[in-house]
C-alpha cells in the first residue's frame, strides 16, 4: 500500500514536471513494467488533461490540420508570447473593424489552460497523499540562465522490439539496433532517431510531434507511422498508417528535397540515395484494435527460411514480403510500387550463396517484371 501511494504521488509530480532524475527514471520504469501500469498512467493523464480549458466543442479534422500546419510554420520561425498574441488580435480589430479570428482566442485559452493545469497538478498530489495542501513558497533563488534540458537516451540491442511510453502519452516501438534521444520532460515533442521505430502519437493540435532522422524531419499531429533511418543505409523511409504527416528537409541546402512532402494513410516516402519518391503500400490496418500495432508482419515478414542449411526457401509468400525479406537479408534497398506486386506470390528456393542479382533476375522474370540498380538500391518496375 505504501509503495502504491508513493507511485501515485510520483506520477502526479511527473505530470507537472516536478521530479528529479532518479524519480523520473523510477516512474518510466514502472510504466513500462506492464500493460496494466501503462493503461493506469494513461487514464490518470487523461483525467489530468480533462481539467484544461475545453478548446473546441467539436473537432473538425481538416480545420485541425490547417491549424496544425500554421503552428508548425510559427514554431519554425519564432516563438509567440501571450502579449504578442493579444497585440496581434487588437491590431486585427483596429485594421479590419471586426472581431479577431478564433485563432487568437484559441491561443490565449491554451495559455490560460497551462496555468490551470499547474495548479491542478499540486492539487492532485494533495488528494493522493491525503495531507493538507502545501503552503505557497516564494523561491528567491535565481536559476542559471543556461540551464540545459535533461536528455533521455534509449538504445535497443535486445534482438526484439522495445515499447517506450513518452511523457505526453505517445508510444514508441523501438526496433532492434535502434536508438532515440529526446528531452526527458518531452515538452517540445521532438525525437532524434537512428534506426527504426514505430510511433503512435498522442494528439495535441497545439504541439506538433517531430521525429528527426538524418537529413529529414517527420512532423505529425496525432497519428501512427514508421520511420526507418539506419546509419548504415543510404536510404530513409517513412510509412504512414493513419492520420497525416509532413516531411521536411533538416537544412535548406538539401539538394534532394526542395519542399515539404505531405503523406496520406497508405503512402510511403523514400529518401535517397539519388532521388525521392512517394509510393503506396498495404497498411494492414495496424493498431486498429487499440493494442500494440501489428507492424511486424508488414515491415519484417516472418518467412520459412532455412537459416541453418544452405537454402533460402519461400512458400507462397506475397511478392512484397519476399522483396522486403531479401532486402533485409542482403543489406540492400529494394524499391517497388505496390500496384506492380499486388496479388503476386512466390514459391521457390535459392542457395544462400546466390547473389541478390541472380535471385532478383529469376523472381522478376517469373512475374513479368524488371529491375534496375542504382548503387545499393534495386528498383523493381514493369
Amino acid at each position: 500500500m505504501e509503495r502504491n501511494n508513493q507511485i501515485k504521488e510520483l506520477i502526479a509530480r511527473f505530470l507537472i514536471n516536478d521530479l528529479n532524475d532518479e524519480e523520473h527514471a523510477l516512474v518510466v520504469n514502472w510504466i513500462n513494467e506492464s500493460e496494466e501500469n501503462r493503461l493506469y498512467f494513461i487514464d490518470l493523464k487523461n483525467t489530468w488533461q480533462l481539467t484544461a480549458v475545453k478548446l473546441t466543442e467539436q473537432v473538425n479534422e481538416d480545420e485541425e490540420w490547417k491549424l496544425f500546419k500554421g503552428i508548425i510554420a510559427a514554431r519554425d520561425t519564432n516563438a509567440v508570447s501571450s502579449n504578442e498574441v493579444e497585440a496581434a488580435g487588437n491590431m486585427w480589430e483596429e485594421k479590419y473593424n471586426q472581431p479577431r479570428p478564433a485563432i487568437y482566442r484559441r491561443l490565449l485559452r491554451v495559455m490560460v489552460a497551462a496555468a490551470v493545469l499547474l495548479l491542478f497538478g499540486y492539487g492532485l498530489i494533495y488528494l493522493i497523499k491525503g495531507n493538507a495542501p502545501p503552503a505557497a513558497v516564494v523561491n528567491n533563488e535565481q536559476k542559471p540562465e543556461n540551464t540545459r534540458p535533461v536528455l533521455q537516451h534509449e538504445v535497443n540491442t535486445s534482438g526484439k522490439e522495445k515499447d517506450i511510453m513518452l511523457a505526453d502519452g505517445s508510444m514508441v516501438v523501438l526496433f532492434n539496433n535502434s536508438e532515440i534521444t529526446y528531452e526527458r520532460t518531452f515538452t517540445n515533442r521532438h525525437i532524434k532517431l537512428t534506426g527504426k521505430a514505430f510511433f503512435r502519437v498522442h494528439k495535441d493540435s497545439t504541439s506538433p510531434f517531430t521525429v528527426e532522422s538524418d537529413a529529414i524531419t517527420t512532423t505529425a499531429l496525432g497519428t501512427e507511422f514508421t520511420v526507418t533511418a539506419f546509419a548504415s543505409d543510404k536510404q530513409l523511409s517513412v510509412r504512414l498508417y493513419n492520420g497525416k504527416v509532413v516531411i521536411k528537409p533538416v537544412t535548406t541546402v538539401n539538394k534532394l528535397m526542395k519542399q515539404a512532402v505531405f503523406l496520406m494513410p497508405g503512402q510511403e516516402f523514400i529518401y535517397g540515395p539519388n532521388t525521392t519518391l512517394v509510393r503506396n503500400f498495404n497498411t494492414g490496418n495496424p493498431g486498429a484494435n487499440g493494442n500494440k500495432p501489428a507492424i511486424a508482419t508488414n515491415d519484417n515478414p516472418t518467412l520459412p527460411v532455412n537459416t541453418k542449411g544452405s537454402w533460402r526457401m519461400y512458400n507462397n509468400q506475397a511478392l512484397s514480403q519476399v522483396f522486403d525479406h531479401l532486402a533485409a537479408s542482403y543489406g540492400v534497398t529494394i524499391v517497388y510500387d505496390s500496384k506492380d506486386v499486388k496479388q503476386k506470390y512466390f514459391v521457390g528456393q535459392f542457395k544462400t550463396t546466390d547473389s541478390i542479382e541472380i535471385i532478383l533476375k529469376l523472381i522478376t522474370k517469373a512475374n513479368n517484371l524488371k529491375y534496375t540498380r542504382e548503387e545499393n538500391t534495386y528498383i523493381i518496375h514493369q
